[in-house]
């Protein structure tokens, strides 16, 4: 189960970075392959590892790059990593109600 979960969220990430990589060559209007691989890809780096701007230039490239919708796009980037920290508490929260029936049962 956790190698699944491991292995999504490594797939959304590579997606994620995709888009905020498709979102700077939209931004400064400068693509091609040599210069996407030379400075873009660098920089897509530095800025997916930034919390907030990484999500927002990641919608951006989303949006403009791909034809998404904003909501589409903001599901992307907010909606599955809530969706994988509500199912994280709701683990926790069903090993705590187990352990206290268990030790009730005793």
């Amino acid at each position: 189960m956790k190698a699944t979960f491991g292995i999504g969220y490594f797939v959304l990430g590579v997606i994620q970075f995709f888009a905020i990589w498709d979102g700077i060559e939209v931004w400064t209007g400068m693509d091609g392959m040599l210069v996407s691989v030379v400075f873009w890809y660098p920089i897509s780096i530095f800025v997916a590892t930034l919390p907030i701007v990484g999500q927002f230039v990641g919608m951006f490239g989303a949006v403009h790059a791909w034809n998404w919708t904003w909501i589409q796009s903001g599901a992307l980037f907010f909606g599955v990593p809530a969706f994988v920290i509500l199912l994280a508490f709701g683990e926790s929260l069903w090993n705590w109600a187990c352990e206290r029936l268990g030790q009730r049962m005793r």
